[in-house]
This record gives structure tokens, sequence and C-alpha cells, in this order.
């Protein structure tokens, strides 16, 4: 074995030490910084929709860096945006989508990372979630140089053990992700979407939730449980929470929709779906939610909207069907319940709305909406 094997030997041995020892990390970080060429290495997620983020570990910025990053300048950083959708253990720098000409004019680049020399970076996806992902980078300064061909070798041998390394050892907290992936993309719907625990009180709401209780209609909240405004819905909503305190299998395992009158005119359309381990798991929330619950006004334009779109790409009724409830829901097993359909079934029909569309993502399938009366609301 020659040196240079023997040195990744090493590393390798070490990152893996660090998945028995979380106390180990920083040093492993710091030989895997060396290894590449780099002043800052971290382990890290960023979420695509908010401006939020956090380190699971990093070594070479300062605590008063790392702070101010997290706080003011995660949102300016125009290379975010990008690594949320590479590819798990895919390597990429940021000068291949900003060449450093144009990256040193940015106030990202004057304010903060130019202050502490740094001129590039490469980075690779660890795991990868709806509207977030987990990376692991390393940072190079002005003594460096950008990231080269040899750098990106170096990073190629590292990242798959620095990611099972990082999963074993729980260095990666997915709950803490998951949960704020999930306030993400529950913000970002026009429905209003409701957390109950098994008794009807609230156990969590969205921004469009909240804008309802508080506009008193269609839903209120007396002594911290959800009521309906209209005493009719209020009854079958109560009756459906009665019927499902038996378990899931009660209502079949799927849940229930209820057509809702609001007092002003206006109508809105109620799914509830009971919630077991698997859907939890799936949601990243606690013990306490026992139901899920989405109210959605029934608005013209929107479903104008939709209609405007599927006649323009072709799409069959059922694909309307899923694209409208893939919307509402923000995921794909949320519709396929609502639907009745399996995630399977779902994905076979989404997938050819990608093949109409020419996109190939949910969020793509927003864009192309954007311009009419979105599903989605204003941010």
């Amino acid at each position: 074995m020659d040196q240079s094997e023997e040195r990744i030997s090493a590393l390798i041995s070490e990152i893996y030490d660090a998945a028995l020892d979380p106390k180990r990390w920083p040093s492993a970080l710091e030989s895997a910084r060396d290894f590449v060429g780099g002043q800052v290495a971290n382990i890290y997620w960023h979420d695509s929709v908010r401006p939020v983020g956090n380190n699971f570990c990093q070594v070479g910025i300062s605590p008063e860096w790392e702070k101010v990053y997290f706080e003011t300048y995660l949102p300016l950083n125009p290379l975010q945006p990008f690594q949320v959708f590479c590819p798990i253990e895919e390597i990429h720098a940021g000068s291949e989508f900003m060449s450093f000409e144009e990256f040193s004019k940015t106030r990202f680049y004057l304010e903060w990372a130019a202050p502490q020399g740094l001129v590039d970076a490469a980075f690779s996806n660890l795991e990868r979630l709806p509207t977030s992902s987990i990376g692991f980078s390393i940072m190079r300064g002005v003594q460096h140089g950008l990231i080269d061909d040899e750098a990106r070798r170096r990073m190629s041998l590292i990242v798959p053990h620095i990611r099972r390394s990082a999963l074993i050892g729980k260095t990666i907290d997915l709950a803490q992700v998951q949960a704020a992936t999930f306030v993400t993309m529950m913000d970002t719907l026009a429905a209003g979407m409701f957390l109950l625990d098994d008794a009807g009180r609230l156990v969590h709401t969205n921004a469009t939730g909240s804008a309802m209780i508080d506009a008193s209609g269609p839903v209120k909240l007396v002594n911290g449980r959800v009521e309906l405004v209209s005493r009719e819905a209020d009854r079958l909503l109560q009756e459906a929470l009665a019927a499902a305190a038996g378990g899931p299998l009660t209502l079949r395992n799927k849940g229930v929709s209820l057509p809702i009158a609001g007092e002003d005119g206006r109508d809105f359309v109620l799914h509830m779906m009971p919630l077991d381990i698997k859907r939890r798991a799936m949601l990243g929330t606690g013990r306490e939610a026992a139901f899920l619950v989405f109210i959605r006004h029934l608005d013209g334009a929107g479903a104008a909207a939709v209609a405007a779109f599927a006649d323009r790409f072709g799409l069959t009724k059922q694909e309307t069907r899923v694209l409208r409830s893939v919307i509402d829901t923000g995921s794909v097993p949320m519709a396929s319940e609502v639907l009745d359909i399996s995630p399977t079934t779902t994905r076979f029909h989404l997938t050819s709305i990608f093949d109409k569309t020419g996109v190939r993502t949910q969020a793509g399938l927003v864009r192309l909406l954007i311009e009419g009366a979105s599903p989605f609301a204003a941010g």
C-alpha cells in the first residue's frame, strides 16, 4: 500500500470512528478538509422554500460568522438553490453554476465570503427531502483556488463514507429536518391544514389555517378544539372524529371528505384522515397528532386555472384530478389518500403529466400554473 492509499484508508477509518463517537466528527472533518484541500468543512441542511438551515457539524468557521450566515446571509447565498436539487452523492462546485467573476459581485460574497477569504466550494447532497437537502461541503480559500478536477476526485472518494457514517451514527437528525420540511411544505399551501389530537384539539396548523381561525370561518377554536362554523358540517366532523376513535379501520384507514357551506356564501371542502405510525413518520409529526385535516376553498379561479392548464397540455380527467390533489395536499402519499388510489397509480399519472408538460418536478408544475390562480398561497 503506497502513501496515498494509506492516507485515504486512515481517513475513511477516522470517518467511521466518528459514527461510534460523535465527538470525533470535528477531527474527521478537519482531515477530510485537508485531504480535499480547503479552509472549511461542514455537514449541513438547507431548506429550498424558507431561508432556514443548520450545521450539524463544521470546522473552519468562527461561531460569529456561522451565526450571521444562518441569521442574515443564507437567503442571499446565490448557490444555495442549486445545491438543494442535486442528486445524492453527486459532486458539484459553486463555480459550475456561477463564475467567480459573477460571484465576486454578489452581496453574499462581498459581505460574508470575502472577509473570510473564501472563493469556492465543492458540495454533495447526503440526503434529499421534498423541500430541503442535507449536504457535505468543502469551502476553499484564496490560497487553495477554485475547485478543480483533483478536488472533485478526492471528494468522490470520501462522500459515500461520510454519508454512511453520518446516517449510522445519527449525526444527521432526520427528525429535525423532516419536521422543518413538513412545516415549510404545509405553509406553502392555500388549503388550511390542521393536525388534531384524538380529542379534536389543535396540535398544529399552517399559515392558511391560522388565517381561517383568525377570521372565524369556516373553522374556529373552542377551548382548544377545532370546530366548524357551520353547525351541520361540524356535526358531521365530530361524528367522524368519534368514529375514528375506534381506530383507523373504522374509517377504512382512508378518512372522509365533507362539503362545507360557509356562512358568507363561500363553499369549502374538508378532507380528514387518521394518522397511524407510518403516516406520522412520513409527516415527521409527534405521537399526539391523531388526524390530518385539510380545508380548501372551492374557488372558481383556482379550478379555472387547473382546467385551463389541463386543456393546454391535453391532460385526461384522472390526470387533472391527480394534479389538483397533489397541489392541494403537497405530496403524492397524501393526494393518494384523498383520491382513494394507490401511490403507485398517483405516480403513474404524475409521470404522464411530467411527460406532457416537459417538467420533472412538482415545483415545476407549480411554476407553470403560477401565471393563473395557483392553489398555492403567494409567498
